[in-house]
């Protein structure tokens, strides 16, 4: 399979993909049960097989390093057989196989010659597990993402169902908050009717009271001026008669009081008798003159003249 590897150049990323397998295509590794690592890949002839010495630490870790880098580059490449060609040595163990380094390299040559039909089929089989990791790997993404849209979905209808209770409840909430509203409202409607009502029940009842009293007060008034009235047209025939009468004393004096009477004259009584008495329709500077001529003491003395009258009178 084609493995790829970011690797750096100029500072930019890019991504390098394994052309062939090196390690597995030229024998290096050791397969004998119980090694399964890189040992000595030289011959040992009295041992008709392949050395089994290990090498050293460093010398393994540069041969792997060398052949990870080789899997980069086509089989052709030039590179390969440099590169190749440096690991001989560190690939053979130093006390018994040095002297075997070349036969090597050309071992490893012959065999990137026969293994290149099966790198470049490889290679194609690599590309094709490439390409159908990558439409696997494509329809695994489109299944995660049409999962995960159901998972949406799923979710979304969940979150909508558990908003429907709170929707209802936040409806019947805001229908009961109408409603007690509505009944606030209706209450201070009524507050208001029955205050407007009880006002102008009040309102009424004073303008009748008010009403009433002035119905009083000018009944009042008109019985005074009746009453008054009926004084002054007194006091006019008390005074024809006066001048009439042959006998006069002092009782037959009209006095100018609400009475008549002698025992209430006074000038108080006297000043209210002329100013509620006279009529409302005469003059009041005529009546004052004839009132003057009435009461002159020549006018009196004239009209007792001749009348017994006590010391009082």
């Amino acid at each position: 399979m084609v493995v790829s590897t970011p690797i750096s150049r100029n500072g930019s990323f890019f991504e390098r993909t394994k052309q062939w397998d090196p390690l597995k295509a030229l024998g290096i590794l050791n397969t004998d049960i119980g090694y399964q690592c890189i040992t000595c890949i030289g011959y040992a002839p009295s041992q008709r097989r392949r050395c089994q010495n290990p090498i050293r630490q460093d010398n393994r870790q540069f041969i792997t390093t060398t052949l990870n880098e080789i899997a980069y580059l086509s089989s052709d490449s030039p590179i390969v057989i440099s590169k190749l060609q440096a690991i001989a040595g560190p690939a053979l163990c130093v006390r018994y196989h040095q002297v075997q380094a070349s036969t090597i390299l050309m071992q490893w040559k012959a065999a990137i010659r026969l293994a290149k039909p099966q790198i470049n089929n490889t290679r194609y089989q690599d590309q094709e597990e490439d390409r159908q990791g990558e439409e696997h790997g494509k329809q695994r993404q489109e299944r995660e993402r049409e999962r995960h849209r159901r998972d949406e979905r799923a979710r979304a209808t969940r979150r909508q169902e558990n908003k429907r209770p709170e929707k209802e409840r936040a409806k019947k909430e805001r229908q009961e908050e109408k409603r007690v509203e509505m009944e606030r409202a209706e209450k201070e409607q009524a507050e208001k009717e029955q205050a407007a009502a009880h006002s102008e029940r009040i309102r009424q009842k004073a303008q009748q009271a008010r009403e009433e009293r002035e119905r009083v007060r000018k009944a009042k008034q008109q019985m005074e001026r009746q009453e008054w009235d009926q004084r002054w047209t007194r006091y006019q025939r008390c005074w024809a008669q006066f001048r009439a009468s042959e006998t006069r004393d002092r009782d037959s004096i009209p006095w100018p009081v609400k009475s008549g009477a002698f025992r209430d004259v006074k000038a108080p009584s006297a000043k209210e008798f002329l100013k509620r008495a006279v009529p409302e329709d005469a003059s009041m500077a005529k009546l004052m003159r004839q009132e003057c001529r009435n009461w002159h003491p020549d006018t009196v003395y004239r009209l007792i003249s001749g009348e017994r009258l006590s010391a009082v009178d």
